[in-house]
């Protein structure tokens, strides 16, 4: 369901389930949950799997088409500054008032690793621990001409390279071991971010590659004709749901997400529409600053307000802090889009068109959808 130019609102609103999977993971980490329901809660890193493969489709869909043949510096220049513009505002400003509220201080050198957003390569741990993704994603965002190129030129052989390569990283990865992971924090077979090795990098990649490929298929026509049903959103959908209950199922779940997100582009039926809807769309909107501000909440709010309610004598007092911890999330993150995110990303706009007006961008036959460069910039 597309409203606007380049904006598909289910995939909008995709990112605003996903983020708030991810805080009920996280907000839940201390919670007994039995059973199938307390496998697909804990199944809640794949969300970030999710947003690499969502990243990856709308790079595609509003980037893709200039670098699918001769591309300039100053277009791949262009490309970083739109998604520093979309990122980095509040990524800084969380990441200082993480540094502020830590513990134990980070050294300086972790500091600069985070604020110039390689942190998550491998070189240090995250200040604002979700934001180990935003670090994997702009390196994804660095190597995107290339990924661009190999998956959206005319022919398939670099699509289907692409997508096997992907596939097998994702098994490969899910079955790493080794001194450089925290196999006690670990919930399953791709819950890894941490610093000493490039596996949360190669994840970032193989899940971002993946969605480009799903971009690249949803222009077929032959694919769009039968992703465009009710039926298959609604199966899709399903898989996607049932797989959160296998705990072995993590390589699975994240090459489910590429079918689920052709048929969320391709139609405003079933699951689309319920996504697209005015509530989960807003979620969608605000979604980046729920993922980086519930982190600081979580760990600096979390322990001193359950201690305060058990002291009391409260009874039930984990889920009463979860619930007015995940309403707080919600409130702070409408403050920081509208006050930060927003008009940090609109002011990077307004900038790179006062440089040099963006041009029509002529359809080609690998992305034969032109887009206007920025349109679908919400992911």
């Amino acid at each position: 369901m597309i409203d606007r130019p380049g904006e598909v609102r289910s995939l909008t609103g995709l990112r605003g389930v996903a983020a708030s999977y991810v805080v009920l993971y996280h907000f839940t980490l201390d919670a007994r949950l039995p059973g199938f329901v307390g496998t697909i809660v804990r199944h809640g890193y794949v969300a970030v799997d999710a947003f690499f493969v969502l990243s990856g489709f709308v790079m595609a869909m509003t980037y893709g088409a200039p670098f699918t043949r001769a591309w300039t510096c100053s277009d791949f220049g262009r490309f970083i500054v739109m998604r520093l513009g979309r990122i980095y505002p509040l990524f800084f400003v969380a990441t200082l008032a993480a540094t502020a509220l830590a513990a134990a201080r980070p050294t300086v050198s972790t500091v600069l690793a985070n604020l110039t957003l390689v942190q998550g390569w491998g070189i240090a741990y995250s200040v604002d621990q979700p934001a180990w993704s935003i670090s994997t994603e702009f390196g994804a965002y660095l190597l995107f001409p290339v990924l661009a190129w190999l998956v959206l030129r005319p022919g398939y052989r670099g699509m289907i390279v692409a997508a096997i390569a992907s596939a097998e990283l994702i098994f490969t990865l899910s079955q790493a071991r080794g001194i450089t992971l925290d196999e006690i924090g670990r919930h399953g077979a791709l819950d890894f971010y941490g610093p000493g090795s490039a596996y949360a990098l190669i994840r970032c990649l193989a899940g971002f590659t993946l969605g480009i490929v799903a971009w690249r298929l949803s222009t077929m026509p032959s694919v769009a004709h039968v992703a465009r049903t009710a039926v298959a959103g609604w199966c899709c959908a399903a898989v996607a749901i049932a797989l959160l209950a296998v705990r072995s199922a993590d390589p699975v779940i994240v090459l489910s997400f590429v079918p689920l997100l052709l048929t969320l582009s391709a139609s405003g039926l079933g699951p689309a529409r319920l996504l697209a809807s005015p509530s989960v769309y807003w979620l969608g909107v605000v979604s980046y600053s729920i993922y980086l501000v519930h982190a600081p909440l979580y760990d600096y709010a979390f322990p001193r307000a359950y201690h305060a309610l058990t002291a009391a004598h409260v009874a039930h007092a984990m889920p009463l802090v979860t619930a007015a911890l995940a309403a707080a999330t919600i409130g702070l993150a409408a403050v920081t889009y509208y006050a930060i995110e927003k008009p940090g990303r609109d002011f990077t706009r307004r900038l790179v068109r006062r440089a040099r007006p963006a041009a029509p961008i002529a359809a080609t036959a690998a992305a034969p959808i032109a887009v206007p460069a920025g349109a679908a910039a919400e992911a």
